[in-house]
């Protein structure tokens, strides 16, 4: 099995193993109730590292990849934005933007970190993903956006055309719950953009999941009998030599960099948030672990020691700490034996100008690197395929 073929089977990974040697990274911030659970003591945030596709086009054949059959009927764009703190609106935006495909829409996902006033005033329809940080805060990728549509020199025509959804993920165990997604609803419709579906939100202390998906029956259908065709096509299925956004780069003799002294900010490659706040992270030890339930049948909390002198990161109580676990050594070795690869073998991830993405390209991680550093921090090798 190449490379290639061995790392697409790995795609879509996030840390779920915690080692005695981690990354983390002080935020001042308040707890993140919306995409996490509390845990008594200590707040830890558990950043997902998410790697969506890998992928090389030196590799694919010219008809190795089939696109999805067109739909007879197109109701338009459909734009997708999201604010996520960690990871978890990201994936429910990436789910919607298959689906919506599916149903005969065009989606455009868009991490509000990167939001445009004339873009958003400019589509037709819009769908907000909205997590809730802290006591009711923003995500960090949300905060101008969340400036934006709040200030005051806003007019009740503003987005004025403009139809709109929302879906808001919180936490009912914290003050204020939902806080924001209940804010973009209000202040949409305070901005003269018209709700074409019902308002939804999802409770992380109960099945947000369930309060997902509970919330999208229908809505395809919902919005396919307010909105109106804009065109009819010819079903059909075509083939494309690749219509994926990465490409990677094996065989060459480039050296591997190293993690630890890697500067992102003198990088002029755009990565994923939160891989940028994992490069901005430092290495500390673990010097304690241990279970503070007598018994575990109904869940398990976890007291962590963690020595942060060495790291020069300072923390205060009600401080934010996200940890970047990595694999085990010898998980990664199974792995790699498993399926034929050379843990010492290095690659270089680049952006594939050939393809009309429906999401801003950005980096999921920096390269070149090794088979054994993509397998140890950057891949999942634990929890059930979701």
């Amino acid at each position: 099995m190449d490379l290639f073929n061995c790392l697409l089977l790995l795609c879509g990974c996030v840390f779920l193993v915690v080692g005695i040697t981690m990354k983390f990274k002080k935020s001042p911030a308040k707890p993140q109730p919306s995409e996490t659970k509390p845990v008594p003591y200590f707040f830890f945030s558990f950043f997902l590292i998410y790697l969506p596709f890998i992928f090389s086009k030196t590799v694919l054949k010219k008809d190795d990849v089939t696109t999805p059959e067109i739909p007879e009927v197109s109701y338009g764009p459909i734009h997708i934005y999201f604010g996520s703190q960690t990871g978890t609106a990201a994936n429910y935006a990436q789910i919607l933007g298959e689906e919506s495909s599916k149903n005969g829409f065009q989606p455009k996902i868009i991490d509000l970190i990167d939001f445009d006033i004339k873009q958003l005033k400019s589509c037709k329809l819009a769908t907000f993903l909205m997590a809730t940080h802290g006591e009711g805060e923003p995500t960090d990728n949300s905060k101008a956006f969340n400036e934006w549509i709040a200030d005051e020199e806003r007019t009740n025509e503003e987005l004025k055309g403009v139809k709109f959804l929302v879906f808001g993920l919180g936490n009912k165990q914290y003050q204020f719950y939902n806080a924001q997604g209940r804010k973009i609803n209000e202040y949409m419709e305070k901005l003269g953009a018209e709700r074409i579906y019902k308002y939804g939100e999802g409770d992380d202390n109960d099945s947000l999941e369930d309060d997902f998906n509970e919330w999208k029956t229908g809505l395809w259908e919902g919005l396919k009998g307010v909105l109106q065709p804009v065109r009819s096509t010819e079903r059909k299925t075509t083939k494309t030599q690749s219509n994926l956004p990465f490409i990677v780069n094996t065989g060459n003799d480039a050296k591997e960099i190293d993690l630890e002294t890697y500067d992102v900010n003198s990088d002029d490659k755009e990565y994923e948030f939160q891989m940028k706040q994992y490069l901005l992270s430092a290495s500390a030890n673990v010097t304690s672990i241990r279970e503070l339930r007598q018994r575990t049948d109904d869940g398990s909390t976890i007291h962590i020691e963690i020595d942060n002198g060495s790291c020069g990161v300072s923390y205060r109580t009600a401080d934010n700490l996200a940890m970047f676990p990595e694999n085990d050594l010898e998980t990664v070795e199974k792995v790699a034996k498993l399926l034929g690869l050379n843990l010492d073998e290095v690659f270089t991830l680049e952006e594939n100008e050939d393809v009309d993405k429906k999401i801003k390209f950005k980096f999921p991680f920096p390269s070149p690197i090794t088979v054994r550093t993509f397998l140890t921090k950057f891949c999942d090798l634990h929890s059930p395929i979701r």
